[in-house]
């Protein structure tokens, strides 16, 4: 039997399965057998009809049970260890599956499109089987789009200007999520503007993406540059850093958030002057005047690109938050 697995998304797979011609027509014999021995034929005694006769008139029907002995059996052969976890999992909600250094939240609905009928416990999981009857009738239009327009825009227009006036005077302190998701907070909190209650469900809706943002701004090649001379500024305040301590400083703070870095003086120092920080080069190698403007800036940057805060204690610089 030939089988193959195509990724089509991270969460889609396409599963074909060749079966042998040999297989197919054992299979087929075996149902042919069985009708024989049922069959119920004018002119012949139930059960003694011709084998040739037999074929002739309960041909489709012989081969339509053939296929719904094959599908199933193949398909339990076929489907592999990692295809069944993926359903397994897609169909828990509590269940993640690792992707690309992330986690991801599958569970929804699969579909599984077969051209016959898949019996029994052959069927992954949960399922509902939705049997597909050809027809040449045309199957009516359904534009999801155009009902929604005609059904709710109009209701929709008239609580937003309703409720307009109480959305702008709306107090929602956003403040707590990340940048990235404070403009998407403050506009599903506008939805309900006269429901502190409903606002407050915005935080438990956001919870899981703003860590997910917030574990990944902590490796943020900026958050970590600003973070490193935020660093240095309460080591060294008013004196100067080399761009190598800075770097070394910026490997350490990624190890203790269980990253593996190498970061090369070279590469950071163009990093630091892409970021607005103007270094200077003596014997030793380039520096940084750590002034208040320069401690200003790397707190901007921990601000906007979401990195950890910094304590004023050196040795506590790194963890995340």
């Amino acid at each position: 039997m030939n089988i193959t697995v195509e990724d089509v998304a991270p969460c889609k797979k396409r599963l074909k399965i060749e079966v042998p011609a040999n297989r197919v027509k054992q299979a087929y014999d075996k149902v042919a057998d069985d009708f024989q021995k049922e069959a119920r034929i004018p002119g012949f005694r139930p059960g003694h009809a011709p084998r040739a006769v037999v074929l002739k008139k309960f041909h489709k029907d012989i081969e339509g049970e053939a296929q719904r002995t094959l599908v199933p059996e193949a398909y339990q052969e076929a489907i592999s260890e990692k295809l069944r976890k993926l359903l397994d999992d897609a169909s828990r909600r509590e269940r993640k599956i690792p992707f690309r250094g992330r986690l991801l939240d599958l569970f929804g609905v699969q579909v599984i499109h077969c051209n016959s009928f898949i019996a029994g416990d052959s069927v992954p999981l949960r399922s509902i089987q939705i049997p597909m009857i050809p027809t040449e009738q045309e199957l009516p239009a359904f534009d999801a789009r155009q009902r929604i327009t005609d059904e709710f825009q109009a209701k929709l227009l008239s609580f937003r200007r309703t409720s307009l006036g109480v959305a702008r005077k709306m107090q929602f302190d956003a403040s707590k999520f990340t940048p990235a998701l404070r403009d998407r907070a403050r506009s599903l909190a506008a939805a309900t503007p006269d429901d502190s209650e409903l606002q407050a469900e915005v935080f438990d809706l956001l919870r899981e993406e703003d860590a997910e943002i917030r574990a990944d701004k902590l490796i943020d090649p900026s958050a970590i540059a600003g973070e490193a001379v935020l660093v240095a500024c309460h080591g060294s305040p008013g004196g100067i850093a080399y761009v190598a301590d800075l770097a070394t400083i910026a490997e350490e703070m990624l190890r203790r958030r269980g990253e593996q870095p190498t970061i090369e003086p070279a590469v950071f120092g163009k990093q630091l002057k892409l970021l607005g920080f103007a270094t200077e080069r003596d014997a030793k190698g380039k520096k940084l005047h750590l002034t208040e403007a320069v401690r200003d800036r790397a707190q901007e940057l921990v601000r906007d690109f979401g990195g950890s805060e910094v304590s004023d204690d050196p040795s506590q610089a790194g963890e995340g938050s």
